[in-house]
């Protein structure tokens, strides 16, 4: 199963001691989360970035608000903006001083990837949704190498892992006539083509 956002929640608990002002202020916001709110939420992220404007925590629950409207049953293009929006968020906080905060803002950010993937649709837009796709795989595999041993990470890449695969092993019909045409060597040189496959090295596990 696909896992969520990181939730601001789980941050507050790692973060070192904030001003009490500051701390206040991002669990009333974080109050909204727990009431499935997430336009007050983002609302009240951001009056406190007002007047916490380097606040990390703040941005990162800015993301965490974003991801939350496009996972929230948003329309396709709202939910594909919301999720642009969070990823760019997530984005500018891949270099956060606090290690806590980096690790679930990347984390966050290669979700948002993976939720962008799984928006294309693979009927219309085969090649883009393989290339998505991928650009996932490659999400989670840099959390993985930044922050080993990340649990949710892990389990994350092992869904797109499989998707992929499933994808690239299942292609639409029309998709398949495509490629058996574009992948035809010229005549002359057919006895010289090398058989070759879509399919990543990398294996994918099924939960059980």
């Amino acid at each position: 199963m696909f896992r969520h956002c990181m939730p601001i929640a789980g941050l507050l608990l790692a973060l070192p001691a904030l001003a009490a002002s500051l701390s206040d202020g991002l669990h009333a916001a974080q109050a909204h989360f727990a009431q499935g709110d997430a336009s007050s939420a983002l609302e009240a992220y951001r009056s406190l970035q007002v007047d916490y404007p380097d606040a990390e925590e703040v941005l990162f629950g800015i993301g965490c608000a974003q991801y939350m409207q496009g996972a929230g049953g948003a329309a396709g293009e709202e939910a594909a903006a919301a999720f642009a929006q969070a990823r760019e968020t997530f984005g500018r906080l891949l270099a956060a001083e606090d290690k806590a905060l980096r690790a679930h803002a990347a984390f966050n950010h290669a979700n948002c990837t993976a939720r962008q993937a799984k928006m294309v649709p693979a009927g219309e837009n085969y090649k883009e949704a393989v290339a998505a796709l991928r650009g996932a795989v490659g999400a989670y595999e840099g959390v993985l190498r930044e922050f080993p041993g990340h649990p949710q990470a892990a389990r994350n890449l092992d869904h797109v892992r499989l998707q992929l695969k499933e994808l690239l092993q299942n292609p639409p019909e029309n998709q398949e006539d495509e490629d058996s045409e574009d992948d035809k060597p010229p005549a002359m040189l057919s006895i010289f083509g090398i058989p070759g496959t879509e399919i990543p090295g990398a294996t994918a596990r099924k939960s059980t």
